[in-house]
């Protein structure tokens, strides 16, 4: 069986794009070669990756850069399973690829390539494939494996983080209709769907008309380096971390709000360190620091790299997550992991991730945030508690367990085929 895997998000070429689904990519294909020995991939990039992502792929492994990149997942890639079939493809940007077999704007030239390409043959099994399913009403790859698709094209298994662009719109300047518009087509084109929480798969599931049991939810990992074990940062004072992109949807400026009553009702001397680079930059947080006077005790350290975090969220006091819906939150299982507790608000996936390794206050309740953070700082007694909870409950997020989830989803039903 050949899987096809939407690889764009390794070939950013940008150290602030090394978050979130970058993460989740590189982490998947890395374990997925070390436990699938059977299978072969084909990872569609839109520039070729870096060596330390390539030398943890096995040989089974292949890299396809496509270039013009335009129309990446309308043309360029769709183009390319067609000439070159593939048995699954895995929509790893929540987004997935035009089906050309059925699109009314597919070229007479491209379907004479496709045809020289995959010879006669093959190209009528292949198009003929959508109009004769097998026994059981699956429609066959051109290879004569049953995939359960109902369109004639690869397994399609979609990735959906969040759906926070359609509750606040306003956290993505430019993009929310862009992403709106994406995951509509994903969920139309999507014969399974995996959802990285509950809440997630909660959320799909109130907005879309998407089969229950076709959403599969798969929690991502941590990374090996995350640990109680890693030397904390040694910084001058005690300090709050936060960790990601220093975007609108994060909601930083709340958490500034809330660290400045903390520091105004406690009188403790503390800093607030936001680590995150800032790519798709929210003006409100430097605005806020200005406001509130904050400049030396706030500080931006802009992207910090993966041999240093750990570090940091070692060093720090807890973690502090404000984001208004977070599909999961990799830096709150990260902070656990290393033994640090997290201070959070109760909205999207958080408290599902954190359970009771944290603390939390409700959405939008800066006072009740603030009064968190005083509550944490002015007790050891409930940092070592959260922190031991926090260590139990980060084992259960391993992304050789993530790897074998997602395997596990084309590997049932290829078996099922046979």
């Amino acid at each position: 069986m050949t899987v096809g895997v939407d690889g764009g998000a390794l070939s950013g070429g940008d150290i602030r794009l090394e978050v979130g689904v970058y993460k989740v990519t590189a982490r998947l294909l890395e374990f997925l070669s070390q436990s699938d020995n059977s299978n072969n991939y084909r990872i569609y990039t839109m520039g070729k990756v870096g060596e330390g992502i390539r030398e943890k792929w096995g040989v089974r492994f292949s890299e396809r850069v496509l270039t013009p990149t335009t129309g990446w997942m309308k043309w360029r890639v769709p183009a390319e399973i067609l000439i070159h079939p593939v048995d699954v493809f895995l929509g790893l940007s929540q987004v997935l690829p035009v089906n050309l077999l059925t699109s009314h704007k597919i070229s007479p030239l491209l379907r004479r390539l496709a045809a020289s390409q995959n010879g006669p043959n093959n190209w009528r099994r292949l198009t003929a494939s959508q109009n004769e399913p097998d026994s059981a009403g699956r429609h066959r790859s051109p290879q004569g494996k049953a995939v359960l698709s109902s369109h004639g094209s690869p397994l399609m298994i979609g990735f959906i983080y969040d759906l926070s662009y359609r509750s606040d719109p306003a956290s993505y300047p430019g993009s929310a209709d862009r992403l709106r518009s994406q995951t509509d087509d994903l969920v139309r084109r999507a014969d399974l769907i995996v959802a990285v929480s509950e809440s997630v798969r909660r959320e799909i599931l109130k907005a879309y008309d998407f089969p229950s049991d076709r959403i599969h939810v798969v929690y991502p990992g941590v990374d090996r380096e995350f640990s109680p074990a890693a030397e904390p940062y040694r910084h001058p004072k005690p300090y709050f971390l936060s960790v990601g992109a220093v975007k609108p949807g994060k909601k930083l400026p709340d958490a500034i709000r809330a660290f400045g009553q903390f520091i105004e009702s406690s009188g403790r001397d503390f800093d607030f360190l936001i680590a995150g680079g800032d790519y798709w930059p929210d003006p409100a947080v430097g605005r806020t620091i200005r406001d509130l006077g904050l400049g030396a005790r706030v500080k931006l350290l802009g992207h910090v790299s993966r041999q240093l975090l750990p570090n940091y969220y070692r060093g720090a006091v807890a973690l502090i997550c404000a984001s208004g819906n977070e599909g999961f939150c990799l830096p709150a299982a990260e902070a656990m992991a290393s033994g640090t507790p997290v201070v959070a608000v109760r909205s999207g996936a958080l408290a599902e991730t954190i359970g009771d390794g944290g603390i939390f206050a409700e959405p939008g309740d800066t006072d009740g945030l603030a009064d968190a953070l005083v509550k944490i700082a002015a007790s050891p007694l409930l940092r070592r508690k959260l922190s031991s909870q926090g260590i139990v409950r980060s084992k259960r997020y391993s992304w050789r367990a993530f790897a074998r989830g997602v395997f596990n989803l084309y590997a049932d039903h290829q078996a099922a085929g046979n």
